[in-house]
């Protein structure tokens, strides 16, 4: 019987754990040549060990001359050949900015942008759990349970430690102040973080304006969110529109 996948070749990256082993592992099935790049070596070994055909390459898929390898791999042992590519990886706090040791593009961007005046000043705090444990960083339902809880660190102390070492719009970091600036901060995530952007919403709405979660999405019914705004429509009038108010209400009734 003839496989969906027969003679393919697939590259996985971040295919050593969670998502990405099960992506990668799946093409396997179907009959794929699957090649999965990653940083953790021992990692990526004992999923190469498990599964008939695969190869691993050990890369970051942020160097240039890593990818430069994976190429070369493919290269030598499929002749060039690649039909399948899936960009499996995790992220952390310093995929998008960057360190301060390797600031990335978009760090450069968002400065530009400040210092020509196109935006205000701006802080952006980048976070993550803690998964320096590989069996931590592979846990797909831990990261899941973390988004239920995480809020309490949230409001607790991120927000407060921030605001109160940089000069904002709070007058203080009593949970009342922090409120009342809630217009001027936001919240926002891909991935598991646009989970935990929705799990924000539901347990900290009193203290974020803007959300903007992105390829990610909850299992709470629209109608609880819906109920949500409306319950909290009168605390935050000083923040929402009317207007405003009316259409989030809507975009969550008509959330499919």
């Amino acid at each position: 019987m003839s496989q969906l996948y027969e003679n393919k070749v697939a590259l996985v990256t971040g295919g050593g754990s969670g998502i990405g082993r099960a992506i990668a592992e799946s093409y396997a099935k179907e009959g794929a040549k699957v090649i999965i790049a990653g940083r953790r070596e021992s990692v990526l070994n004992e999923v190469a060990d498990a599964n008939e055909g695969f190869s691993y390459v050990v890369a970051d898929v942020t160097s240039s001359d890593d990818i430069a390898k994976i190429a070369a791999a493919i290269e030598n042992a499929y002749n060039g050949q690649l039909d399948i590519l899936v960009n499996g990886g995790w992220s952390n706090e310093t995929t998008t900015m960057g360190s301060p040791e390797r600031p990335a593009a978009f760090k450069h961007n968002v400065d530009h942008a400040i210092a020509n005046g196109e935006v205000g000043s701006t802080i952006i705090v980048k976070l993550t759990y803690n998964n320096t444990s590989p069996q931590d960083s592979s846990d797909f339902g831990l990261a899941t349970q973390l988004t239920q809880r995480y809020y309490q660190e949230l409001v607790h102390d991120l927000i407060p430690g921030v605001e109160s070492r940089y000069s904002s719009y709070a007058q203080s970091t009593s949970p009342e102040d922090l409120k009342a600036s809630r217009r001027y901060r936001g919240f926002s995530g891909f991935s598991m973080g646009s989970v935990n952007t929705w799990r924000t919403f539901e347990k900290a709405l009193e203290y974020f304006y803007f959300f903007n979660p992105m390829s990610g999405n909850v299992n709470t019914p629209a109608q609880t969110h819906a109920n949500l705004v409306r319950e909290k429509n009168q605390p935050l009038s000083s923040g929402l529109r009317q207007e405003q108010m009316t259409l989030l209400i809507k975009l969550f009734a008509n959330k499919s």
